[in-house]
């Protein structure tokens, strides 16, 4: 079978392919056609490699974890990655959500952050991403099936053996453990699944090929495509975008596109004014996408600066440079609030120029959450 390329970015379609975004049996409107399954496109193809230096050893003789357990940390990681290390990954077999007993092939990925599964490993963006934070246990079902269990979803897949399946169940199990491992590191409050960092932009807007609307949050430096508001909450999206390689333009007065080598998507807003709010958010998300960490990760080698002079939020890449604290994003902004006369804030990843060796060497030290504001 002869498969087909992929367009050159110069001829990406205006639309995305609506229906390559979204899980099986999933889709948001009624006018989009079932998918369409090719077996022979998966054979003879290998799993992915995973990585043991941190997994369990053993399980359970029963292969089900009612409560996943804590599993301490030595220490946090001195800064974010820019490509968050894939833990393990692989074609499984999955379960549509309607209960179905027609299993799909999906190449599934999970790294600390998301487990993830796509159409094809060459796929940019992803049908479905559940956040590891939401995972309230893996079980085991029989027939090299397991369920990843959430608050109010189930997902099952099927492995190709007993022996792959409890490699996928001690990857999950140990991402849970140190993700719950970093929330009791940080003294911060989570925020539902979302953790401590919130969205610099959150809200529904139309993507072009789609009946409905979507629900989008700007976070950190990606941008996060929700069916709705509910599964916002629930940790459970349908792809994110990487800010990175991202681009985005005005194209009238209610529309935007977001340009990736990849897709374009075409948004809309309710009105300009939100357009322009929209773009701004995006903006700043290809900022930080750019931004550099090596002032951030200097300051972060002291211990007491890992953490939020405000709240406790871990790894903040902000600072009062008159107070000597470091603080996230969420209290940089009330901060400012106060006015430069009181808190001069500065970014660690942006404002380059302030940042001098001298301030890094004598301020950096002398930072600690010692002051609330």
């Amino acid at each position: 079978m002869t498969k087909k390329e992929e367009p050159p970015v110069s001829r990406v379609p205006r639309a995305v392919r609506v229906a390559s975004l979204l899980s099986e049996g999933e889709e948001l409107s009624d006018d989009q056609g079932d998918e369409e399954e090719d077996d022979q496109a998966y054979e003879g193809i290998p799993n992915g490699g995973w990585h043991t230096s941190h997994l369990s050893s053993s399980l359970p003789s029963s292969l089900l974890s009612p409560q996943l357990p804590p599993h301490p940390m030595d220490q946090l990681p001195g800064g974010p990655t820019p490509i968050a290390q894939v833990i393990k990954s692989g074609w499984l077999d999955k379960n549509p959500p309607q209960g179905s007993y027609i299993y799909q092939k999906r190449w599934v990925r999970l790294d600390v952050d998301y487990l993830r599964y796509f159409d094809s490993n060459k796929d940019a963006y992803s049908k479905r991403f559940i956040s590891v934070a939401c995972i309230s246990r893996v079980a085991a079902i029989g027939d090299q099936k397991f369920e990843v269990i959430t608050n109010n979803r189930t997902f099952a897949f099927r492995a190709e053996s007993d022996a792959e399946r409890k490699e996928w169940m001690q990857a999950l199990q140990q991402a849970v453990a140190e993700q719950r491992a970093r929330a009791r590191l940080s003294s911060a409050s989570l925020l539902g699944v979302q953790g401590s960092e919130l969205p610099d932009r959150a809200g529904s807007l139309e993507l072009r090929g789609i009946k409905n609307k979507l629900y989008v949050a700007v976070v950190g430096d990606k941008v996060q495509l929700y069916k709705n508001l509910e599964e916002y909450h629930l940790g459970i999206g349908i792809t994110f975008i990487d800010m990175s390689v991202g681009n985005v333009k005005e194209v009238d007065r209610r529309s935007f596109d977001l340009t990736t080598p990849y897709r374009i998507f075409s948004f809309s807003a309710e009105t300009e004014l939100e357009k322009e709010q929209w773009l701004e958010a995006m903006q700043g998300a290809i900022a930080e996408a750019l931004s550099t960490s090596e002032v951030a990760e200097r300051i972060w080698a002291v211990a007491p600066n890992r953490f939020c002079a405000d709240c406790g939020a871990a790894q903040p890449d902000w600072a009062s440079i008159n107070l000597c604290v470091v603080i996230c994003k969420r209290c940089a902004g009330e901060h400012r609030g106060m006015g430069a006369g009181v808190s001069k804030v500065r970014s660690l990843k942006m404002d380059r120029k302030v940042w001098t060796e001298t301030l890094i060497e004598v301020g950096g030290p002398c930072f600690s959450p010692v002051l609330g504001i």
